[in-house]
């Protein structure tokens, strides 16, 4: 299989309630400090559509936006799942080529009420890929 065939094989697809994505949304808030917390709360974003997130071995899309973690330019470090209290959530820690930084990018997943046992087959998946 050449890798461009690779790269459009899902490994898992996921679509969430509206209550399930507004607990991940406020958390990322509350994550980033506590002025994107009052933004937040001020602004009360409304989402007119709840993406749905895929993941293959090289990218994860989060509704129209693709964000790779495996290419060229960079390389999958780790592949984490967390319990936040509220929710589970999987973390793809990647590393960019010809980057100085010392802070190593990475996309949050959260993984839907019920599909533990997919995240954990997807972790096992990419965690063979990491450096």
């Amino acid at each position: 299989m050449d890798i461009n065939t690779q790269q459009k094989v899902f490994l898992v697809h996921w679509t969430y309630s509206a209550e399930e994505w507004k607990k991940f949304r406020r958390w990322g808030y509350f994550r980033r400090g506590i002025w994107k917390h009052f933004a937040w709360r001020l602004l009360r974003l409304k989402m007119k559509h709840i993406p749905e997130i895929s993941i293959t071995t090289y990218k994860v899309w989060i509704g129209d936006r693709v964000r790779p973690f495996r290419d060229d330019q960079r390389r999958l470090r780790r592949v984490n799942i967390r319990d936040t209290g509220r929710f589970n959530i999987m973390e793809i820690t990647y590393e960019r080529a010809n980057s100085a930084s010392r802070r190593l990018p990475v996309i949050y997943v959260p993984i839907p009420k019920g599909k533990l046992r997919e995240a954990i087959e997807v972790h096992e998946a990419l965690s063979s890929y990491a450096w």
